[in-house]
């Protein structure tokens, strides 16, 4: 991946840390699913950054101390990365499913 791919990659990655980051503060008022739903697909990216192979530490770097988000962040950098399209794809569905499950199981 070049650094300019990277880059914007990384400006896509902390859009959506912004967008969510805002709205993970009224997840109390929010239902289960829609909350759940939105931490899904927040960490369907996040595994695809791990993928790109982005380091970490951008990652951390970004997510502006959230615990919800950073929790996130650390568990996918501790699963394994993947060469070919279709592992990465699945790696990526798994994790951002298993998130929605726990959160799901949190908050209901």
């Amino acid at each position: 991946m070049t650094k300019s791919a990277v880059y914007f990659f990384l400006i896509k990655v902390f859009a959506i840390f912004a967008l969510f980051g805002q709205s993970i503060v009224f997840a109390q008022s929010w239902s289960p699913p829609s909350v759940c739903k939105e931490l899904q697909v927040l960490a369907y990216k996040v595994m695809e950054a791990r993928q790109e192979g982005v380091p970490i530490e951008k990652m951390l770097s970004i997510i502006d101390k959230n615990e919800i988000i950073e929790t996130i962040v650390l568990s996918a950098y501790q699963q394994p990365t993947f060469s070919s399209y279709r592992m990465r794809e699945a790696i990526s569905n798994q994790f951002a499913d298993r998130v929605y499950i726990d959160c799901y199981r949190a908050i209901r």
